[in-house]
Parts: structure tokens; sequence; C-alpha cells
């Protein structure tokens, strides 16, 4: 589980420098179901970015 938020963290960091470029940021809402999405499924969906997950 902590594993899967620290992959989480990492790619949050990556996607935050994407979302900025362009104008869109995540809402913390939005993260934080995000990372509710990840603890939830046991870090399975860790590797799927946030972006193309379904909603």
């Amino acid at each position: 589980m902590f594993q899967a938020v620290s992959i989480f963290l990492r790619l949050n960091s990556l996607f935050a420098g994407v979302y900025l470029t362009q104008g869109m940021m995540v809402s913390p809402d939005r993260a934080s179901a995000i990372i509710h999405d990840i603890i939830d499924s046991g870090g399975k969906q860790a590797d799927v970015p946030a972006n193309h997950r379904p909603s």
C-alpha cells in the first residue's frame, strides 16, 4: 500500500508538470479519489497514468 502511494506521488509529480504546461490542473478531490482508487486496488493500477483511468 505504501509503495503504491509512493509510486502515485512520483507519477503525480510527473503529471503535475504536464498539467501545468497544458493549463489543466487536477482538482484536489480528483487527486484524492485517484489515491483511494490505487489504495483500494492494492496498487494494481499504480502503473496506469491517471489521465487514462476511466472516471
